[in-house]
């Protein structure tokens, strides 16, 4: 299960994605890029990480 959603900070949008979050009792992993990344830069990992864990990544 994948939500995404927008958070709007100093005029700035961001974007987000809650992954996988309804079977785990644990605070969700916090995705976050370098400088020249965004949030497509983890999908690679998100398949592995999200069968056990929640995750929330950042754009």
């Amino acid at each position: 299960m994948v939500q995404t959603g927008r958070i709007s900070y100093c005029g700035q949008q961001i974007h987000y994605e809650l992954i996988n979050t309804g079977a785990f009792q644990s605070a969700p992993i916090l995705l976050l890029g370098g400088v020249l990344q965004d949030r497509r830069s983890w999908e690679r990992y998100i398949q592995d990480i999200s069968p056990e864990h929640a995750l929330l990544n950042v754009d």
